[in-house]
């Protein structure tokens, strides 16, 4: 079962705090009645309400409407929208299907989502969690608040807005899952435990007044009563000053991830900025030598004389080809994660040297693969980075002089020990100047000498770097050469 099945009518409801998006698709009704899709995602009410709206989703589907537009229209909006959905057969508990966002969240692998049930991610029992089931089913509540356990091992408070949908005649919950983790309004855990405290505060003082009178009017112990209270209030208020410091390091958390996103902004509208640019120009190239074929054409010209434009046609539509899928990762790359990270880093460097091609010319190439640490990073993205850099080793090496590729680690010497994974060449090395622009967005020393090569390969390890808290550098080989290094904070700062 997955979410592309039609649905009959559906609509969900909720709200998200920070920033503000809409997103309206519509369909002219010329040709179809008329569907609109609206994300509609807003500022909270107030730092202090003791209620907390996070996610609105509407999804509104005309009686008339054809269940094939249905389909396509529901289908993207589960499978490529940011929040973390779940499709939940009420009956078993079964997940039918999981987004990406979902994929990304809970750190497993799609397949294996949709073949657990929600009873194994929940922490409640099944007990417990058959019942909010129920009550979601029948529309007695739309809105929850669990512990889900991620393939990490860690446990997330999230809140969870599940509505039912019909699927071919089939009844499922469509969940939409947000973390509460980073944020401080009424429903932040923080602010729950100080509210508990306040109440036993509350609770205390009057049971301690109230005790103080009883006892003053049997024997007069007044004293002992006051320094009881005293005590008790203070033990309390150590409490509570403990809990405003843990409230104020998350206030600190969510500024930094505020902080972060506006960088983020930034890079990508001067990358939007500069990826324009060079998108531009093999199509502007491709239209002048397809009009350059068609002229020679007319007047006559044989396969000889066109064949060295068609080659060059096709290599600027390679070009293109490569602009736009770097362009995606790059893009993608801001969504990296640290996941469940790679255990055995070594032999992944092995199988990505083996099946990269071979480089033309006779000198021959030597990899050493030194014993590696687990590396906290998603497999996926580990594996970009290390074929990426691999790839510049033997690219940008003499074909006719040897090469060495050497792939180690290091902890000794760095910033509080951080994990550094190294890949050490002894080709030409990058001259100091020009260390830290290669791991810019276009950037290259020389003209590329295939026309895959986009100049964006290393900009984009650095983006998946720097999206969990971690960073990539160049330093000289000692002997020749360059040594890109790979180096891992020890927190998690991925969003």
């Amino acid at each position: 079962m997955h979410a592309s099945r039609s649905l009959s009518c559906a609509s969900a409801c909720s709200s998200i705090a920070f920033g503000s998006v809409i997103l309206v698709a519509s369909i002219k009704p010329s040709r179809y009645p008329s569907v609109i899709l609206i994300l509609v995602a807003q500022e909270p009410p107030s730092m202090s309400s003791r209620s907390l709206l996070l996610f609105t989703l509407v999804i509104a589907f005309s009686l008339g409407w054809s269940p094939a537009r249905a389909d396509l229209l529901f289908a993207d909006v589960f499978r490529e929208h940011a929040a973390t959905m779940l499709l939940i057969d009420p009956d078993s508990g079964m997940i039918r299907d999981a987004n990406a966002a979902a994929e990304r969240f809970y750190g497993y692998p799609l397949q294996s989502l949709r073949s657990m049930k929600i009873q194994y991610i929940n922490t409640l029992t099944p007990a417990q969690v058959e019942a909010e089931i129920a009550r979601a089913r029948t529309g007695e509540r739309s809105h929850f608040v669990f512990r889900h356990r991620l393939a990490s091992g860690d446990i997330r408070k999230v809140g969870v807005w599940s509505t039912p949908f019909d699927v071919e005649g089939e009844t499922l919950l469509l969940s939409i899952v947000s973390d509460l983790t980073l944020m401080r309004d009424a429903d932040d855990p923080f602010w729950h435990y100080q509210s508990g405290l306040e109440d036993k505060v509350d609770q205390q003082s009057s049971q301690i007044l109230h005790y103080i009178a009883q006892l003053r009017a049997k024997d007069g112990r007044t004293i002992f009563v006051l320094f009881i209270s005293v005590v008790a209030l203070l033990v309390l208020s150590t409490a509570l000053a403990k809990d405003v410091r843990r409230r104020q390091k998350a206030e600190a958390a969510a500024k930094r991830l505020l902080e972060k996103n506006a960088l983020a902004n930034a890079t990508l509208q001067r990358f939007t900025e500069v990826a324009a640019h060079h998108l531009q120009e093999p199509c502007r190239r491709m239209a002048s030598y397809a009009g350059l074929i068609r002229r020679r054409l007319v007047r006559g010209a044989g396969i000889a004389e066109v064949e060295p434009l068609t080659q060059t046609l096709e290599a600027q539509a390679l070009r293109q080809r490569s602009l736009v899928r770097d362009v995606q990762l790059y893009l993608a790359a801001g969504q990296a994660t640290r996941g469940s990270g790679v255990d055995d880093p070594a032999t992944l460097v092995r199988q990505l040297f083996a099946a990269l091609p071979e480089r033309i010319g006779a000198a021959p190439v030597t990899l050493l693969v030194e014993a590696l640490p687990p590396v906290p990073l998603d497999l996926t993205w580990l594996s970009y980075c290390l074929r990426c850099i691999l790839e510049n080793a033997l690219v940008h090496s003499d074909p006719e002089q040897p090469l060495q590729i050497r792939v180690f680690s290091r902890s000794q010497g760095t910033e509080a020990g951080r994990l550094q994974v190294l890949v050490a060449d002894t080709g030409p090395g990058i001259p100091a100047a020009y260390r830290e622009r290669v791991f810019g967005v276009f950037e290259q020393l020389s003209p590329p000498a295939l026309a895959s090569r986009t100049g964006i390969g290393l900009a984009i390890v650095q983006r998946i770097m720097e999206t969990v808290g971690s960073r990539a550098s160049a330093e000289e080989t000692p002997g020749g050469g360059v040594t890109l290094v790979l180096e891992f904070s020890d927190e998690d700062q991925s969003i």
